[in-house]
């Protein structure tokens, strides 16, 4: 028997399958499952990038990364439960090339926050198929995300809250 592209199988089930079948080809598909301490950003980084699935659940990722460094976490990943927040970085395109199913890290916690990004242009979900791809999130504060993104984001994600750019919108908020 061979076990193999089945991102939703728990890891600890697969090694239980190889304890059973000794001969059987058993391909563990992720070594950033269930994380329950965040790692250093190195060790993420090398641990998580370019896995199928990345399982974080109950924590909150910060980390400042760079476009190539967001990117190449997640080129591969199909499932993803986290809380990812980018806020003011320098990335212009996100890309979640294959990606079909993101959890929030926590009931009532976005899964994936985008605010105060001023070179973003694009963020893309190729592979979402229904707007339950992506359980929650916020884009706020994005000046040059592309208007095509505001009517995208439905078809990706019914629970999320798309705030359009305002310009001065943070200088008025602060007189008020």
């Amino acid at each position: 028997m061979i076990v193999r592209e089945n991102p939703l199988i728990p890891n600890n089930e697969l090694i239980i399958l190889k304890e059973i079948c000794k001969d059987c080809v058993i391909e563990y598909e992720s070594m950033c499952r269930d994380i329950t301490v965040l790692p250093s950003f190195e060790v993420f980084l090398q641990k998580c990038s370019g896995q199928k699935v990345i399982s974080l659940p109950g924590i909150e990722v910060n980390y400042s990364f760079t476009e190539v460094q967001i990117n190449q976490l997640f080129r591969e990943a199909i499932e993803v439960v986290m809380c990812l927040n980018l806020r003011s970085t320098a990335i212009q395109n996100l890309l979640f090339p294959k990606l079909t199913r993101w959890q929030s890290c926590e009931k009532g916690k976005a899964a994936i926050t985008v605010i105060d990004n001023p070179f973003l242009v694009n963020i893309t979900f190729p592979s979402c198929q229904n707007n339950l791809c992506i359980e929650s999130g916020i884009i706020s504060g994005n000046p040059l995300l592309s208007p095509g993104f505001s009517q995208n984001i439905p078809v990706w994600c019914s629970n999320c809250e798309l705030i359009p750019y305002v310009p001065g919108q943070f200088f008025l908020s602060y007189l008020v």
